[in-house]
């Protein structure tokens, strides 16, 4: 449980060390976490990273990498996007209201993918494919190649990098879930509860890269709830190791950017109207604060890494 009024001090009183030190923090889980990845290489060279959506998977993926290459290692960060089949009928199970359900983990590659899993540890060439979210399609060209040797780590990274169809078939694999989800109260009331963060952090990143409206993004929310509470959120508690991404500095970091999305939205719902109270209750903290390799970049963008 966090405090609104203590955040609010730490932000005033020193934004920039604030900042700071909440990265601080996390590098320290990352370096952890690389630690335990080599601890567990003679058992197998793959690495499944799970977490719902807006939960850092990429960022943080990509983080792990650059402490294992800094010890030797060749690592590489895989999207399980890429093993997305192409969405139609035949492929894809249809929601209630006629939509694609494309939170499932049966919208997956998994032939392919397990295969590639077993060709790592036998040090065979595997090519990616490569997803288009514009088309729904697969690309027909290859994306990543990945020659592994004794080096190589490979992290796959999605939302159903831990459902039992993936995990269960790889055991000896090294699996992480990271998450964001504060509890954050204000004058005695919890105005931030389950999933209001990411689901801050989504506006902003779908507005920036994505073209999507505050007012489209609110929309899907009960759709990706529906999906996280019956394929992700399960499959916690199989994880070796949970990663807790949520940065205290954030509230303040996004304030500006999230007032004024959801000010131009027209969007009226209670569960908005306490998050809306506490950005508005929270001390802005400007974003040239935040390092340029910091989580919190994947959604403000400006960040140093490519995605």
């Amino acid at each position: 449980m966090y405090e609104l009024e203590q955040i609010n001090k730490r932000a005033f009183d020193d934004p920039e060390k604030f900042v700071r030190d909440c990265c601080d923090e996390y590098e320290a889980v990352i370096e952890s976490v690389a630690e335990d990845i080599l601890n567990n290489l003679n058992n197998s060279r793959v690495v499944l990273l799970s977490g719902p959506s807006g939960s850092t998977k990429t960022t943080t993926a990509k983080k792990i990498c650059d402490r294992l290459l800094a010890r030797g290692h060749s690592a590489h960060e895989v999207s399980l996007d890429n093993y997305l089949l192409d969405a139609t009928p035949e492929n894809t199970p249809i929601l209630p209201d006629g939509r694609y359900d494309l939170e499932s983990p049966d919208c997956l590659d998994m032939s392919l993918l397990l295969e590639h899993f077993d060709h790592i540890e036998d040090r065979k060439e595997i090519k990616i494919p490569k997803f288009d979210f514009h088309t729904q399609c697969r690309l027909p060209e290859t994306g990543k190649v990945i020659r592994p040797d004794e080096n190589t780590i490979v992290i796959f990274e999605g939302i159903h990098a831990l459902n039992k169809d993936i995990a269960f078939e790889h055991p000896q694999a090294y699996t992480l879930f990271v998450n964001a989800d504060p509890d954050i109260s204000y004058e005695g009331r919890i105005l931030v509860s389950k999933d209001d963060v990411r689901f801050a952090r989504r506006t902003i990143r779908d507005d920036k890269f994505r073209g999507h409206s505050f007012a489209e993004t609110y929309k899907k929310r009960d759709t990706v709830i529906r999906g996280e509470n019956l394929y992700i959120l399960p499959s916690a508690e199989t994880a070796a190791r949970k990663i807790d991404s949520f940065h205290p500095c954030e509230l303040g970091v996004y304030r500006a950017r999230f007032l004024e999305l959801m000010r131009s939205s027209g969007v009226e719902d209670t569960c908005c109207t306490d998050l809306h109270a506490a950005f508005v209750a929270a001390v802005g903290i400007r974003e040239e604060l935040v390092p340029a390799d910091s989580v919190l970049r994947e959604f403000l963008g400006g960040g140093s890494y490519v995605y």
